[in-house]
């Protein structure tokens, strides 16, 4: 169920139409690294999709305005339908440093679902829905509905059970999620694919991808492929463990007490986390047994960071899904990125089609051995901060380039213009 393309135009830092694709070029070079077909996977005669992709770019250019686009657009397609959506205004956030500005903001989805190619797009201001269409794009193109305000036509017969839900479609939602709210087939499963295939999640804030892991590790199986990840990166855990614990202790010190009382009455009295073991060591090096930590008191962020991120990417590569990720180096040793990316890249890991779409600073990866030249993106404002985004194929270089350090010398833009610090910091004196 891959991403094929998403666009977006007039929203946080875009002002410009902007488009990511994942489609694979067919005009790399012939070194093995760069035009192994490991890199891509097939999902039509005539089109195939990189199995990961990663965004480059200075501080504040742009990059997590992506996805946060991204993110947006999935949650107008789930929620929007909903009664308790019915007076709030739409949150989108056009782009703001031109005067007067425009009000309206565009997303665009290009994906497959159920062997079908779909392209659905949406443009909305903080009022109402403007536009919206759904197009088959299997085949001959056949437009599934299109909308303006709120006039709806109905295009195609698999549709033709939705008359009647233009009335029930407030303005500030989409169409589609009323359709998917009625259990119109099509609309659902479109919907189950924003819902469920595309999952965007911050490299930041990981310890909100914990519970999902520890939701897997409640198996004997999803915990023995989650133990075997976790060894494979040489932390030093032998054993992992679901465990209850009292709500309080779970919650951090800082916490105000009115907030630790409310988050009480939400969770109930208890909790869930992870324990980790390690093997003890006697003086001569032999092992002696083992001892258990708490992972969030005891392991490393870099540690807890990894196992967050274990039952998200597993999952990922187990049911084909497509997962984003900002920041995904952060508090990870540059190698232990690499591996994980290289998952992604590898047909025996990744049989499903699974793929993973990520920010990221570190330039180690800028390596053809592990990222291919299509499957590198940079992000970069304008003087008028306007973000453009645009792929590492539209610059020329041999096949052997050191991208890395052509990156790091400018040669590809997306970098930040700085003045020698020493400089500016003597300056202040």
């Amino acid at each position: 169920m891959p991403l094929v393309e998403f666009s977006v135009a007039n929203f946080r830092s875009i002002r410009d139409r902007q488009t990511l694709s994942l489609v694979a070029s067919n005009r790399l070079g012939t070194r093995r690294s760069v035009s192994s077909q490991s890199f891509a996977f097939e999902v039509a005669a005539d089109t195939r999709l990189v199995r990961a992709a990663a965004l480059y770019g200075a501080n504040a250019s742009g990059k997590s305005n992506l996805f946060k686009a991204m993110s947006f657009a999935r949650a107008m397609v789930i929620n929007s339908s909903r009664e308790s959506s019915a007076s709030e205004p739409i949150s989108v956030e056009p782009f703001a440093l031109v005067v007067p500005g425009n009000e309206t903001s565009e997303f665009e989805f290009l994906f497959i679902s159920d062997s079908r190619s779909w392209r659905y797009s949406f443009s909305a201001s903080h009022s109402a829905v403007v536009a919206e269409r759904l197009v088959d794009e299997t085949g001959k193109s056949r437009t599934m509905f299109v909308r303006a305000g709120q006039s709806i036509r109905l295009l195609d017969e698999e549709f033709s059970s939705a008359a009647g839900l233009d009335q029930r479609t407030r303005p500030n939602a989409l169409f589609l999620s009323v359709c998917a709210q009625f259990n119109l087939g099509i609309a659902v499963a479109m919907q189950k694919w924003f819902a469920e295939r595309l999952q965007i999640v911050s490299g930041l804030d990981d310890e909100l991808l914990l519970p999902f892991t520890i939701g897997q590790c409640k198996t004997s199986e999803g915990r023995r492929k989650i133990l075997e990840f976790v060894r494979s990166l040489d932390v030093g855990i032998e054993k992992i463990e679901v465990r209850t614990i009292p709500l309080g202790e779970s919650i951090p010190k800082g916490v105000p007490e009115k907030l630790r009382k409310l988050l009480s009455e939400l969770g109930g009295d208890e909790a869930q986390s992870l324990s980790t073991t390690h093997t003890v060591f006697s003086p001569n090096g032999e092992a002696t047994g083992a001892v258990e930590f708490d992972l969030q008191s005891h392991e490393s962020r870099g540690t807890q960071k990894a196992l967050a991120l274990a039952g998200p990417i597993l999952d990922t590569l187990a049911r084909g899904n497509v997962l984003v990720v900002d920041e995904l180096e952060a508090r990870l040793h540059p190698l232990l990125t690499a591996a994980m990316v290289g998952l992604f890249n590898s047909p025996e890991a990744n049989r499903s089609g699974a793929q993973l779409v990520f920010t990221s600073h570190d330039t180690n990866l800028l390596d053809q051995s592990v990222l291919r030249r299509d499957q590198v993106w940079f992000c970069e404002k304008d003087r008028r901060g306007s973000t453009a985004l645009f792929s590492l194929l539209e610059f020329r270089s041999k096949p052997d380039s050191a991208i890395e350090k052509r990156y790091l010398e400018g040669r590809y833009g997306a970098v930040p213009i700085l003045r020698t610090l020493i400089d500016a910091v003597a300056e202040l004196e």
